[in-house]
């Protein structure tokens, strides 16, 4: 079967009916994942070519590679260790067309190695796409990107800023949608390149000064409300408090130099990389040169800012600004211009905290 006719395929059956047909077309290819035989990497292939072209696969076909790659992300520790060289990225938020003029810079697996910082969904229009692409490469090359959740991988966050509604847009029902929220819950929750640049998708945590720490806590489960698993997801650096101060986003925690200053010491480490925040430019360094915050969404929300990704080639020339090798881009010229709206059969609370990043 032709990509032409599988992307027909995937399309007619989106809203729950099937096909029959192809790698791709519909649940009758049900358990074609389970495993590493040959079947289950043919169709992982015909999904990555079938995304990268624009198109989306059907219900069936995305649920299995869903469920195929919790199996490679359960067993995953808490905080995976990365090897250089490595591409570390930031915030995507659904935006797909970026996504792929990101990788018309870096390249893809397996000829570039990956380390995402969360947050791939909500707001942009294609989450689907991009967490599925994002999948497909990790299932098929898992020792080549490391994915980690973000504060928007929650079933909450998702009701709230677009992804519900998009799975229910393109699917019919919350079939995908549940699964990608069993998925969330077993995303690593930090990384360390070469033991000595440690990345977390927000910061640090109060409760959890040493990277040993870190180790131990519980990521299984929904984002906790408080606690070090909140914090990393949450907290953000901020040069003007001493210690960790109450965040204006109500959940996580400010942290301020001298924080940074005493992980860096107890852990040996020589820098965090971490997202979370938009930056104008794509990135900042701050904190005396021991924290950058990346971000890889251009134009987020019509904001106009640029986008930007982390390159480390050498460990050892890591440590100062200049070693650092930041490559920014624009977006996309098909890209979306305008976010997706909440969700309008969900409840908000009254008081929300400030989800915008």
């Amino acid at each position: 079967m032709s990509l032409s006719s599988t992307l027909i395929n995937s399309q007619a059956t989106s809203k729950g009916g099937s096909t029959g047909g192809g790698a791709l077309g519909g649940s009758g290819s049900s358990g074609s994942l389970s495993g590493g035989g040959g079947t289950g990497a043919a169709v992982i292939e015909q999904c990555i070519e079938l995304i990268s072209a624009g198109g989306t696969p059907c219900e069936g076909v995305a649920r299995q590679v869903v469920r195929r790659a919790i199996e490679v992300l359960e067993v995953e520790p808490n905080v995976p260790s990365v090897p250089v060289p490595v591409t570390v990225v930031g915030n995507i938020h659904g935006q797909f067309s970026d996504l792929m003029e990101l990788f018309l810079i870096t390249g893809t697996c397996p000829d570039t190695n990956f380390l995402f910082l969360g947050d791939y969904v909500n707001f942009g229009h294609q989450g689907v796409e991009c967490l599925l692409l994002l999948l497909c490469y990790k299932i098929k090359y898992p020792s080549r990107i490391t994915l980690l959740r973000g504060n928007h991988e929650s079933c909450g966050l998702t009701q709230l800023y677009g992804f519900y509604s998009e799975c229910i847009r393109k699917y019919g029902t919350a079939n995908l949608w549940n699964s990608f929220c069993e998925l969330f819950n077993c995303m690593s929750i930090a990384a360390v390149i070469e033991q000595k640049i440690f990345c977390s998708h927000a910061g640090l945590a109060q409760e959890a000064p040493c990277i040993d720490q870190i180790r131990v806590v519980n990521r299984f489960r929904e984002v906790p409300p408080s606690g070090p698993m909140c914090e990393l997801l949450w907290s953000d650096p901020e040069e003007t408090v001493s210690g960790f101060a109450p965040s204006p986003r109500g959940a996580g925690y400010l942290y301020g130099t001298d924080i940074v200053t005493k992980f860096t010491k107890l852990n040996n480490i020589d820098h965090i990389s971490r997202s979370h925040q938009i930056c104008p430019n794509g990135y900042t360094v701050t904190m005396n040169n021991l924290v950058s915050t990346i971000w890889s969404a251009p134009n987020h929300c019509n904001c106009g800012n640029i986008a930007a990704i982390l390159e480390v080639s050498d460990i050892v020339s890591i440590q100062g600004q200049a070693s650092r090798q930041f490559s920014t881009f624009l977006a996309a010229p098909s890209a979306f211009t305008f976010p997706v709206l909440p969700s309008p059969d969900f409840a908000a609370p009254k008081a929300l905290p400030d989800f915008f990043s």
